[in-house]
């Protein structure tokens, strides 16, 4: 089988990962990369080999696939012009800085057939894969997600920056209409909001409570999902979770003397989950969209997922404006 042309448009932190894992992949030729620091682009290039572009129409008419590395306000318009030239595209996410724009790359993409995937990495951390078949059923959802200060990606607010890692997580499993959204944030060292907290509230009855901060001591990434016969815990950083679980028939008497109930260890089960800790989750993400261009499947995390977990980040931020207009988590 012939591979895929590929190259990286954005040759930063991320998008010099994105041309590592293409120049290893046997499905994938790295062509180029395209920044616009020609220096950097020619530093990364030279790196694996490789073309450094000078122009996006350039670099369009001599690959298959293209990743999306760059500012998010970009995105849109790079998008839809690589889209328009017959490119299949791996946006980094957010996919776009606003609904329309997303919108506008999921259409086009829908009629040139091409693949249009979102870099909602944590999708394929193993610590959440392992977990997938016992969180389908939760009822509530809680997720933090706190690093330290970096400037990279305060371009945008906090919400678009981390947060929607956990918001994509949310609705790829609970699977119905968010019906209420109320959430805070404060800006602290940028113009943009760097915490917020926000519940989801959905159709189904479900709730998630998702909490985010870049100006954090420590770096978190931890999520919990409960349900009425099982609560998992899983730890995204550390790619390990784990499962309690009721033990079958295991029931307590309301009126039993409370001396004389079991404890909570005699009453679940506890199961470390099995994460292979073995491959890169960015590798099975860029695996998984240069898998969709060859077979013509979905990626995991589509266009339409990526403009769906942007819509309900739309939604937050008009919840932390309303906040704020009504006096409170006023700095």
């Amino acid at each position: 089988m012939d591979r895929i042309r590929t190259a990286v448009v954005g040759a930063g932190h991320l998008g010099s990962h994105h041309a590592r894992i293409y120049h290893q992949l046997e499905t994938a030729e790295l062509v180029g990369v395209l920044d616009t620091d020609l220096e950097r682009a020619r530093e990364c290039a030279a790196a694996y080999g490789v073309r450094a572009f000078s122009s996006l129409e350039e670099l369009a008419g001599e690959v298959d696939a293209v990743s999306l590395a760059v500012p998010t306000d970009s995105h849109h318009e790079l998008g839809c012009r690589l889209l328009d030239a017959g490119v299949h595209v791996l946006v980094e996410k957010p996919i776009a800085s606003q609904p329309s724009g997303a919108a506008e790359m999921v259409k086009l993409a829908g009629e040139k057939n091409l693949v249009l995937a979102v870099g909602h990495v944590e999708r394929f951390n193993p610590a959440l894969v392992a977990a997938s078949g016992d969180i389908e059923d939760a009822a509530y959802v809680e997720s933090e997600r706190l690093a330290p200060f970096n400037p990279r990606g305060t371009e945008v607010p906090v919400v678009l920056d981390l947060m929607i890692h956990d918001i994509d997580i949310v609705l790829s499993l609970v699977r119905s209409d968010v019906t209420g959204v109320s959430a805070v944030g404060l800006p602290v060292f940028t113009g943009q909001v760097d915490i917020a907290n926000a519940r989801l509230e959905f159709a189904n009855g479900a709730v998630a409570n998702v909490s985010a901060s870049r100006v954090s001591i420590k770096k978190v990434r931890k999520m919990r999902f409960f349900s009425p016969s099982r609560y998992v815990s899983v730890d995204m950083l550390k790619r390990s979770g784990t499962s309690y679980a009721k033990k079958p028939g295991a029931e307590i008497s309301l009126d039993r003397d409370p001396e004389k109930i079991p404890e909570m260890r005699k009453l679940v089960v506890v199961r470390k989950l099995r994460c292979d800790k073995k491959r890169e989750p960015l590798a099975v993400e860029l695996e998984d969209f240069l898998n969709c261009i060859s077979s013509g499947g979905n990626p995991k995390v589509s266009g339409r997922d990526g403009l769906r977990a942007l819509e309900v980040a739309g939604r937050i931020m008009d919840a932390i404006e309303k906040s704020h207009a009504a006096g409170i988590a006023q700095l």
